[in-house]
């Protein structure tokens, strides 16, 4: 899109504002209509001076006319000005308020939409607008106008002189078409870098600390150094392409003024024109091609304006705007009074998952746990609950009723979700709570803390239900924001309460006495709930198992267990084969320790004494169990919490995650043998529980049973 168009495709967005632009335009013309009007007046002055005309109005007015004039373009430059200035502001809020509401509306990381750091790009793209409209605009309708009266005034002087600038004034236009789409592209390209410079910049700064804890300081550094200078490069394209788009407009320009001077002198030399003409067309094409240089000088600003609206353009389309208008028209969803249906929902991201003709019916008022391996499509199915996503075929149908069809806000007043991560803000206890219904009364703030099993809490706090809870919820231990996510959704009062891990960040302690609210919570509401921990799930009114987005198996607890299929795999690995005193002291069996490949063949009574040997580690969230590159001191088996294993990048930046840990998995036994130091890190993703099994007694295992030494010594492998 070329660059000269930039105001034409302006015009759309000023909306109200545009009967201001257009008086904003007017009052640039005075300028230019002195710069051009003063050589024809010279023209009048020299014929009367040197008795060539005998007509026309007095010198003395032709000396004050221009200086009336000047007060007259002072003050419209002024009143320009501001008008630019209101219009340049009025265009930056309209657009920060699109990408606001654009960003609200891609709520969810995971439907694809842009980064952090792209979003902050975006936003940078905005002054850069606005500075166009303030700057550049005025400069632009003070050039183009110049150009007009002065190929208008030329014809006061002489037809042809202003035949001869019309003609070749068009060669302005054959420089933007020649250079503009190379310009546009090193642009964009200029752009590219800067938006892959400030992501790695964000990332490297919001992770400081790791980077200061790993030494990474210098390569950081290094690698931000080869980005900045690769931008420099982009930059000094974009810089030499705009020299040769301006060489070739002042080519043009100049041409202009040597063609006007060349045919003038001889139309003087053959006695049809006057000297007075002559000086009149001369300064008008002056002023033309002083027009023309600055009209130069602006094709690059006005350039990255033109890639920065491209780029706004893009993200933010129109159409979005006319949904949000037209979204407030749809009907309302019907009360969740019968049951929820699932029917052949087929859900495809574009990196792959999702849903698969995807078949499920829940009771109203009936629980129903999401069980399955990571990636299969549980967390999925509450984002369709939650119409973040729309079946891309297949329906969601609320008492027979499709809810596609429906008012999402409406929707969501019959919801409540209990996250894995509580998200809390900045406010007091209240103020957190009531943000699950913004009229909720004192008192039924007050009554969902208490139900909430809250009150401990605020019976120790001086302020009680007014006291902050610091940024992030910072003041407060994982259970306390549990429970008051947990009394956010009691003060919404929903009919359908969604629950994504709600206590796989906790302890087992504060796991079951979360499980106990949350059971209470549920009588007489349909309940979902996405569970790795399975303790739950044997008091749900029926278990899905989803595999690869289908329902593999769908039943109570008792009868999957029975089915000996994935769910029973699933409950035997987490719950069997450990000994559980007061919640407090754990022991794994020997029949547990059996069962893990790295005990294949050890002889049952060393088991016994094996099993003996293993001690209990309660780790906290963020907390890790070792770190890539420690020396391997110890064996572990998960009881409760999630894990995720991290390494880091080839070149030492930000570790990359590798996979999860989960209950009854086992890791850690990597260099056990050779003393190779950990090629992993394995950090707590929430509260949990391990066993641990020190590698001194695990060498002490290999001196007592030499036949397992040389099983091990040739057959085992190590997984972490």
């Amino acid at each position: 899109m070329f660059p000269l168009l930039l105001p034409l495709r302006l015009w759309r967005y000023f909306g109200n504002q545009r009967l201001k632009a257009v008086l904003a335009i007017l009052t640039v013309l005075p300028d230019p209509l002195l710069m051009v009007g003063i050589p024809v007046l010279l023209q009048l002055v020299i014929d009367q001076v040197i008795g060539q005309a005998s007509s026309g109005p007095p010198v003395a007015v032709l000396l004050l006319l221009p200086c009336a004039w000047l007060l007259v373009a002072v003050a419209c430059n002024g009143l320009s000005i501001k008008l630019f200035a209101a219009l340049g502001s009025q265009l930056g809020t309209g657009f920060r308020q699109r990408l606001f509401g654009h960003l609200l509306e891609q709520a969810n990381p995971s439907d694809g939409s842009a980064e952090g750091s792209e979003q902050g790009l975006l936003a940078l793209q905005i002054p850069t607008l606005e500075n166009a409209v303030v700057t550049q605009l005025p400069l632009f309708t003070w050039t183009v106008a110049q150009l007009f009266i002065g190929v208008l005034l030329l014809f006061t002087s002489d037809w042809r002189l202003a035949l001869v600038a019309v003609v070749l004034t068009p060669l302005l236009l054959v420089s933007q078409v020649a250079f503009t789409p190379a310009l546009a592209r090193r642009e964009e390209a200029r752009v590219e870098q800067a938006g892959l410079l400030l992501s790695y910049a964000s990332e490297r700064l919001r992770s400081r600390e790791l980077v200061d804890l790993f030494g990474l300081r210098s390569t950081t550094r290094s690698e931000f150094n080869r980005r900045n200078r690769n931008l420099m490069r982009w930059a000094q394209r974009v810089g030499a392409m705009s020299g040769l788009q301006q060489a070739a407009l002042t080519a043009s320009a100049m041409l202009t003024l040597v063609s006007v001077f060349a045919l003038g002198t001889w139309l003087v030399l053959e006695q049809q024109l006057t000297v007075g003409q002559l000086v009149s067309a001369l300064g008008i094409a002056t002023a033309m091609v002083s027009g023309m240089w600055q009209l130069g000088a602006s094709l690059l600003p006005l350039q990255t304006a033109t890639t920065a609206l491209n780029l706004l353009e893009e993200q933010l389309p129109t159409a979005k705007r006319s949904q949000a208008v037209t979204r407030g028209m749809e009907p309302s969803p019907p009360a969740l009074l019968e049951q929820l249906a699932i029917e052949h929902v087929q859900f495809r991201y574009p990196g792959g998952g999702g849903l698969n003709q995807l078949n499920l019916t829940i009771p109203a008022n009936s629980s129903l746990a999401l069980v399955g391996p990571s990636g299969g499509g549980k967390s999925t199915v509450l984002r369709l609950l939650l119409r973040q996503i729309e079946p891309q075929q297949g329906c969601l149908l609320v008492d027979g009723v499709p809810l596609g069809n429906t008012d999402r806000g409406q929707w969501l007043e019959q919801v409540a979700l209990v996250p894995q991560e509580t998200v809390l803000f900045d406010l007091s206890i209240a103020d957190n709570i009531r943000l699950g219904r913004l009229d909720a009364s004192d008192q039924e703030v007050q009554e969902a803390a208490m139900a909430a099993e809250l009150g401990d809490l605020i019976h120790t706090l001086p302020d009680g239900l007014q006291t902050p809870v610091g940024a992030g919820g910072g003041r407060l231990s994982g259970g306390q924001k549990q429970r008051i996510a947990i009394a956010r959704a009691i003060v919404r009062n929903p009919r359908l309460l969604l629950l994504d891990e709600a206590t796989s960040a906790l302890d087992p302690n504060t796991e079951e006495a979360i499980n106990t609210t949350l059971r209470k919570l549920s009588d007489g509401r349909t309940v979902v709930s996405v569970l790795h921990r399975l303790r739950a799930a044997a008091a749900m009114d029926q278990i899905a198992v989803i595999d690869r987005g289908q329902v593999v198996e769908l039943g109570h607890h008792n009868d999957l267990l029975a089915a000996g299929g994935l769910y029973a795999s699933f409950w035997h690995r987490q719950m069997s084969g450990f000994n559980l005193e007061l919640g407090q002291r754990v022991r794994i069996t020997p029949e547990r320790l059996a069962t893990i490949p790295l005990f294949h063949g050890v002889d049952p009574k060393l088991l016994v004494w094996l099993a003996s040997e293993f001690v209990s580690d309660r780790i906290r969230h963020g907390e890790e169990v070792f770190r890539e590159g420690d020396a391997p001191d110890a064996f572990y088996v998960v009881v409760a919490g999630t894990l995720e294993v991290l390494q880091n990048d080839l070149w030492g930046g930000i570790p990359i995650k590798q996979g999860l840990v989960e209950e009854g998995d086992f890791f850690g036994d990597a260099g056990l043998i050779d003393d190779q130091p950990r090629a992993v890190t394995v950090r707590a993703r929430g509260d949990g529980l391990l066993l641990r099994l020190d590698r001194d007694r695990f060498l002490d295992l290999l001196d007592q049973d030499p036949d397992y030494r040389r099983f091990f010594l040739h057959s085992a492998r190590a997984s972490v």
